[in-house]
């Protein structure tokens, strides 16, 4: 959709629900949708800048950037379906994050229309830019409330020479927890750690590949007490997990214990990646009034990626006041979502 095409639309005082390659319809809001365009704008493998159209397939971004050893650190999750444009209005990283951080690290500038119809730039093409107002952090997490993202510039990274990925079984999850949050505070530079609940560690290591075999024999040694490390696969990514609600929760490492024990009879499957900083578990629909309960019940923020419900259950995420300041400034008139407006509190 061309931009004219959208100051029409947001001329007649329609709802505007802007959508990537519908890969978490979950975050849809009531409108009409339209969706930016695709491809592959600018890449300086020797300034390690990527640029493309919002609707860009993840996926290209990844085959690009391989062919020349180079990518994406923060493991995208929906990287088979999804879109640029997407992964940073849902702000959504995968277990790379532990190790790199997340979305609004990578992210160096953004193009945009407001709901005025009005067409902006913010951040840049280069690594090092001028400061000012920071756009792009703002529309990461944003899930379209500010505007359709046309396109979006990353700083990319030299993709490390090997990697190998590792399980752990625990005895339990008490144990698992306890091995996380020792793994978590120790130099082995895991490059992800994960725990898939109940009793199962996901390791990975990157780097040289010589490298790798001696930081595998400390590792081993490290948790021979706990149990045996066997070869895991390296795919990742939580868009794989099955279940017809997939949900992501924000989670403090200490506080995994309580989050299992008001959850776990709720969510078939339960991810808790990047050092227990978050959490992706899967559920039927017909669980949702049972999930919103349990979360409200005990302070628990849930953002639904996949599923016929959304965006929020449980209690309202932080930071509204702030969150509706920008929006009266880049859509005073509310023709984009408003996530908060549309929270499932029960």
């Amino acid at each position: 959709m061309n931009i004219d095409t959208v100051r029409d639309l947001l001329d007649t005082g329609a709802a505007v629900a802007p959508h990537g390659r519908d890969s978490k319809p979950g975050l849809h809001a009531p409108g009409r949708a339209v969706r930016a365009s695709s491809g592959i704008l600018a890449y300086h493998p020797e300034e390690f800048v990527f640029t493309a159209k919002a609707a860009t397939p993840i996926s290209e971004m990844v085959e690009v950037l391989a062919n020349r050893n180079q990518h994406l650190p923060v493991d995208p999750p929906f990287a088979h379906e999804g879109s640029l444009g997407g992964l940073v209005a849902s702000g959504l990283s995968g277990p790379g994050r532990f190790r790199y951080g997340g979305v609004r690290d990578f992210l160096l500038g953004i193009r945009f229309v407001d709901g005025q119809g009005a067409v902006y730039r913010g951040g840049g093409r280069v690594v090092k830019n001028a400061s000012g107002f920071d756009f792009p952090k703002l529309f990461v997490g944003s899930l379209g409330a500010f505007g359709l993202l046309l396109e979006v510039t990353f700083k990319v990274f030299p993709a490390p020479q090997a990697r190998r990925a590792f399980y752990l079984e625990t005895p339990d999850f008490a144990t698992a927890h306890q091995v996380l949050i020792r793994l978590a505070n120790r130099p082995f530079d895991l490059e992800a750690l994960d725990l898939l609940a109940p009793r199962r560690l996901y390791l990975r290591l990157a780097g040289r590949a010589t490298a790798i075999d001696k930081r595998l024999r400390a590792l081993t040694t490290e948790l021979e007490p706990f149990g045996e490390v066997q070869e895991a696969p390296l795919e990742t990514d939580p868009a794989r997990m099955e279940g017809e609600m997939l949900v992501f929760l924000p989670t403090a490492p200490s506080e995994l214990a309580n989050t299992e024990n008001a959850l776990s009879s709720i969510l078939d499957q339960r991810r808790y990646q990047a050092g227990g900083t978050g959490l992706w578990g899967t559920l039927p629909e017909s669980r949702r009034p049972e999930l919103a309960r349990a979360l409200g019940d005990h302070g628990l923020t849930a953002l639904v990626a996949r599923g016929r419900t959304g965006p929020w259950l449980g209690i309202p995420p932080k930071g509204e006041p702030f969150f509706q300041r920008v929006k009266s400034v880049l859509d005073p008139k509310g023709r984009f979502p408003n996530p908060f407006k549309v929270t499932h509190a029960t």
